[in-house]
């Protein structure tokens, strides 16, 4: 019998189970391919099974940032991954800000960074007004599992906002997607007093499959489990890129891990992992994106 473990960030204490996966990798190399953004996985490499993003030298690296969240005396409770989809938009997951997994979410940063560090000098920017899908969990099984934001501020030099999925009638059964996260590089060992932030916080590409049954669920898809690849704790929010024709887009949100109970009740990384689709949600997004930017003074940028 499999579980669920949320793919969300890290909580300041270490405590909440319910945490974001990742796309990491074994290859430490910081040297990128041509084509790697593209359909062309000669060189895949695992994200658990990942390859580290030191170059931002892609369409897809170039819009992949770190939103931390803020509790009401404006102190890091957790991170997630998120994607900008506009100047001043970011796109991530809906568990994200979701007060009964992290605590009472005042604000977030969005961080232009490769690595995490919760102090110190910054490429960040402020947040100003998040947004999370109002179906959010209503079926209780983390479905519709995706949020937007707004931030104030120029993005800095070498990043840019990338095209979301607006086909709803696509089938992306059994492709290939590669997927960015700040997640865990290692899995979890079931032990006892294991450190739940060990490995997070460095920004990695993995590669994932989907599996034969995209069309089955409306808001939803899963990639497979026997793929050496696994999204893990930091992953949440994360994007899944697929680039068709020479046309990349964002599919998928990261959302949820499928993983067996360790000793210690924590779920592993190792099973299928949940992402939300895109393409439903992009009339909601681009409607909602506007509205925020409208109620958001100009000064604000």
């Amino acid at each position: 019998m499999t579980e669920t473990i949320l793919i969300s960030p890290l909580r300041r204490l270490g405590v909440a189970l319910l945490l974001a996966t990742m796309l990491v990798g074994c290859n430490q190399s910081n040297i990128e391919h041509p084509g790697a953004d593209k359909n062309d996985f000669s060189n895949r490499a695992d994200i658990i099974g990942g390859e580290i993003k030191i170059q931002r030298n892609t369409p897809a690296s170039r819009s992949v940032v770190l939103i931390e969240l803020l509790d009401e005396q404006l102190r890091p409770l957790t991170f997630c991954t998120a994607t900008l989809i506009g100047a001043h938009t970011i796109l991530t997951a809906g568990h994200c800000f979701d007060v009964k997994l992290i605590g009472p979410v005042k604000k977030f940063r969005v961080l232009f960074e490769n690595f995490y560090k919760p102090e110190g000098p910054r490429e960040q920017r402020q947040g100003l007004a998040y947004l999370v899908n109002p179906t959010y969990n209503s079926r209780g099984i983390y479905d519709h599992d995706i949020a937007l934001g707004v931030f104030a501020g120029a993005l800095p030099a070498g990043f840019a906002p990338v095209s979301i999925d607006e086909n709803i009638n696509a089938n992306y059964a059994n492709e290939l997607v590669f997927a960015y996260g700040y997640g865990r590089t290692k899995d979890y060992t079931g032990q006892r007093a294991e450190d739940l932030r060990y490995s997070s916080g460095t920004l990695f590409r993995g590669i994932l499959k989907v599996d034969p049954w995209f069309k089955e669920t409306p808001d939803r898809y899963f990639t497979l489990n026997e793929w050496p690849t696994h999204l893990c704790q930091g992953d949440s929010g994360g994007p899944q890129f697929l680039d068709r024709n020479g046309e990349l887009k964002v599919i998928g949100v990261n959302s949820a891990s499928f993983g067996k109970k360790l000793p210690n009740g924590i779920q592993d990384c190792s099973g299928k992992s949940q992402a939300t689709k895109v393409a439903p949600f992009a009339g909601w997004l681009h409607k909602e994106e506007r509205k925020l930017l409208r109620m958001i003074s100009t000064t604000e940028f």
